[in-house]
């Protein structure tokens, strides 16, 4: 299939670094997402106004530098550019962005019509603020066909350093050849501010195995034994928050608690309680924590598992994982560690490599 051949849903569907976007209908109009436009040297009655308004957008979340505000705001993810008269081919486009949020594409994806097109792009760095400029090498306006950029921009998760207080300008110009035209649209709205008391978590685990036969073919199943749960802060992790294992029930008879210990001092039996249910052939166990966990506290888990006898065979198995979640009623943010879930990612639960043993997803 040719560059011609494709169309604009597909490009649009791969999106930037994995995301999937697709332009269904245009987002309403706002502030937020409309570009102004301004005719440089000439009357609007001279040079029609270049628009550009964004099609598609996603969230952007981030903290004051002390964690007390929680700010959200949206990006757009795909932006069109139209005009009522054509703009030749060859304008000059410039995205300001802010490096701690956002990472640069080393090109930007342009589609009018069914043709599709990547141009490299040139970035410069000075403190916190980035600059990617580009040539928009397609004619805008003509047969009143839109040209679509994909913002050559990837959020970063920004886990541990989500407090980045006040963000940058995220602005994206574009510029007619001859320099008599321009637009500018901001591709972050304005942020909504929230008080905030954020708390976090970090989950780690230690393996065991089990030999099954899966599909005729033998594999290792591998189980929980050992789970760490540390407090992250700013605030503590909330009282009541449920700490759940799913294991195999085919391979793993019987998971319950051995020992909890805070910080490495064991805790009574009226500091946690524990229930084992199993169901869809998987068994799992809900670790319910009576306390809240402040900052760098470490809770530790040791459990006793006993294995189905003998070497199970499966045609498929569930995937052994563990994950914390806040008691309904606390309303506070957890902040996106990207570690409050861990699992064993590989296929079946075998093991591929020795890192893979404290995956997280």
């Amino acid at each position: 299939m040719g560059t011609g051949d494709i169309t604009r849903r597909q490009i649009i569907a791969a999106g930037v670094g994995g995301l999937a976007i697709t332009l269904i209908e245009p987002v309403a109009a706002s502030a937020a997402t409309t570009g102004t436009a301004m005719a440089l040297g000439r009357s609007d009655s001279e040079v029609p106004p270049l628009g550009m308004r964004a099609t598609q957008i996603a969230p952007l979340r981030y903290y004051s530098a002390d964690f007390s505000t929680r700010f959200q705001a949206a990006y757009p993810t795909a932006v069109e550019l139209s005009s009522s008269a054509p703009i030749p081919q060859g304008a000059r486009g410039a995205l300001s962005f802010d490096v701690r949020a956002f990472e640069p594409s080393a090109v930007i994806t342009m589609v009018r019509g069914r043709g599709v097109k990547s141009t490299p792009t040139l970035a410069g760095v000075e403190g916190n603020s980035g600059l990617l400029e580009f040539t928009i090498d397609r004619e805008i306006g003509r047969d009143d066909s839109a040209v679509v950029l994909i913002p050559p921009l990837n959020s970063k998760p920004l886990y541990p350093n989500e407090n980045i207080g006040a963000l940058e300008p995220v602005v994206l110009t574009v510029t007619s050849p001859a320099g008599d035209h321009s637009a500018s649209l901001p591709l972050v709205g304005e942020p909504v501010a929230t008080p905030s008391a954020p708390w976090g978590l970090e989950l780690a685990g230690v393996w065991g195995d089990a030999k099954v036969t899966e599909l005729r073919k033998e594999r290792l199943y591998r189980y929980p034994t050992f789970v760490q749960l540390m407090s992250v802060g700013p605030s503590a992790v909330p009282a009541g928050g449920v700490l759940t294992l799913d294991v195999d029930a085919g391979v793993v008879s019987s998971l319950a608690v051995n020992t909890i210990s805070r910080d490495g001092v064991l805790l009574g039996r009226n500091a946690f309680s524990a229930k084992e249910d199993t169901g869809r052939g998987s068994l799992r166990l809900d670790i319910t924590l009576a306390d809240q966990v402040l900052p760098e506290e470490v809770i530790t888990v040791l459990l006793t598992t006993a294995l189905v006898e003998g070497q199970p065979d499966l045609e498929g198995v569930t995937i052994a994982r563990a994950k914390f979640a806040a008691s309904e009623t606390d309303a506070r943010p957890q902040r996106d560690t990207g570690r409050s879930t861990f699992i064993d990612v590989t296929n079946s639960g075998s093991s591929s490599s020795a890192a893979v043993a404290m995956g997280t997803v």
